[in-house]
């Protein structure tokens, strides 16, 4: 009984195929503490993010859990809260490669995201997207563009919103700009900076567009807000689209803002919503009279 405890069994083939008994000493920390090998950690790390459980690589690699844990915090990987597995079936269904490619409708809805939407990584990946009640049918586009049936639920302050949890799309969207607490951080990546489907997403969900009257006429109106480094992305696009422009970037309370009249709003207005597939019906209304 002695030996039991000190010793482990282990069991190896011969060159001959017969299986014989070894008896080997028990690491010092525990019974499963070993050294991985670089290509070992790769796959724990990768069966892990696919949705193995502790328990399973546990005894796959002959390792104890901590050591597991352990393993995945150095390499920065988040652990799933407990009982959740990514195998595990969903409750609504999920395309989860929709964002993979950047269509001009990804790109929009990229866009009304960085507006409107809300992401969060901690513990329990989730991705929201909230719009006033009287666009719920464009929420329902939303939700067919993502191949999803959870239900659009509307809250007290007249707001309707769809909720999906997916590791792989924070992930994604992550890497185009949509991030956590964007709010005063928002930046587009390299790949949407002067992509106007999704400035169109944007503006829809953060924008303003109008003719606003002056004197005896009214002339074309376009209003954005948001992050300092968003807002300098989106006079870059102006400038593209106008080169005359001579718009600028101003504080607002404790976000910025960017203000584009006449031919500019015009010109822009126009690269964004002129024959756009995927857009806010009222707002692409204004553009359409403008």
């Amino acid at each position: 009984a002695r030996d039991r405890r000190r010793h482990a069994v282990a069991r190896q083939a011969d060159p001959g195929g017969a299986e014989m008994m070894l008896i080997v000493p028990k690491q010092k920390y525990g019974r499963w503490n070993r050294r991985f090998a670089p290509d070992e950690e790769r796959a724990v790390c990768a069966e892990y993010i696919d949705g193995d459980s502790l328990v399973e690589l546990g005894l796959r690699y002959g390792i104890a859990q901590a050591s597991i844990r352990y393993l995945l915090g150095r390499h920065r990987i988040m652990m799933r809260p407990r009982g959740h597995r990514k195998k595990s079936p969903r409750l609504y269904r999920l395309d989860e490669h929709a964002f993979d490619d950047l269509t001009d409708d990804a790109a929009y809805w990229t866009g009304l995201l960085m507006a409107d939407g809300c992401v969060s990584s901690e513990r329990w990946p989730r991705i929201w997207l909230t719009l006033h009640v009287r666009d719920v049918a464009h929420l329902e586009s939303y939700a067919r563009f993502i191949g999803t049936d959870a239900p659009i639920k509307i809250t007290r302050d007249k707001c309707a919103r769809v909720a999906i949890s997916s590791r792989r799309l924070v992930g994604r969207l992550g890497s185009l700009g949509v991030t956590p607490r964007k709010s005063f951080t928002a930046r587009a990546c390299d790949a949407l900076a002067f992509n106007h489907h999704f400035w169109r997403g944007v503006t829809d969900g953060d924008g303003h567009i109008a003719r606003q009257k002056r004197g005896q006429r009214r002339v074309p109106f376009l209003f954005l807000k948001g992050s300092r480094a968003l807002m300098d992305q989106f006079n870059a696009f102006l400038k593209m689209c106008a080169p005359e422009s001579l718009v600028h970037v101003y504080p607002d309370r404790n976000i910025f803002r960017c203000v584009a009249t006449g031919r500019t709003a015009l010109l822009v207005i126009a690269a964004m919503y002129k024959g756009a597939q995927a857009s806010l019906p009222r707002k692409q209304q204004i553009a359409d009279t403008i």
